[in-house]
């Protein structure tokens, strides 16, 4: 299937209420096109499609609402699929700093670096500050990657991350830092390093190659 039929069907099944039919959308495409093409080329945009009609007024929210739990659902399975395969080294922090379809993304990139190995600690959407804040300091990442889609807060965030993680990279994913990013990147201190994400298949690569390159905590 072409990705446009692949968002189709996965847009029809989510019209129709129709759970295993989205079941087994995602499931194809998840099998034909791997976790970042799939995200990439056919989920994201059937995310975003679908609440661009709910918006609309042509769909009732319930439609978006169960769409994004069946996407949840999937990518945290092919994650935990994976799991088995972890080599080890200093894991990554993943955390959405808001909710919603495009939150999903950090849950896709989880899944993708479990197809690599890399095992992340992920802490899900609408990420309290405190919270982020306590996980870096009980661990030493080799990365913390932090989404968002709203400015709203997020530079507090990013200054805890920043004041309480060990020599790290600190990678801002979403749009909500496109007005804000070179501030926060300004405000890094020594042994933290702090950028703009790319995509997510260079994301993948890049959150891969940070964790081969940290050294190990003992």
């Amino acid at each position: 299937a072409t990705p446009a039929e692949s968002v189709e069907r996965i847009v029809d099944s989510a019209a129709a209420t129709d759970v295993v039919g989205i079941t087994s959308a995602l499931a194809d495409t998840l099998q034909e096109w791997g976790v970042v093409g799939a995200w990439t080329n056919v989920v994201a945009p059937a995310l975003e499609h679908v609440t661009e009609r709910v918006e609309k007024g042509e769909l009732g929210l319930e439609v978006a609402v169960v769409l994004r739990e069946r996407v949840e659902v999937e990518l945290r399975s092919v994650a935990r699929a994976f799991a088995p395969r972890f080599v080890g080294g200093r894991p990554v922090v993943l955390a959405a700093l808001d909710g919603g379809a495009e939150a999903l993304a950090v849950l896709a990139l989880e899944a993708a670096l479990a197809g690599k190995g890399v095992a992340a600690v992920s802490l899900g959407f609408d990420v309290p500050c405190e919270a982020l804040a306590g996980l870096l300091r009980r661990i030493t990442p080799a990365a913390v990657y932090l989404w968002t889609t709203a400015e709203d807060g997020a530079r507090d965030v990013v200054l805890a991350a920043m004041e309480t993680a060990t020599p790290t990279t600190i990678l801002l994913g979403g749009g909500g830092w496109s007005t804000i990013a070179d501030d926060v990147a300004e405000m890094a201190r020594d042994g933290v390093e702090v950028e703009p994400a790319p995509d997510l298949p260079a994301t993948a690569d890049l959150l891969f190659e940070r964790v081969r390159a940290a050294p190990t905590v003992r």
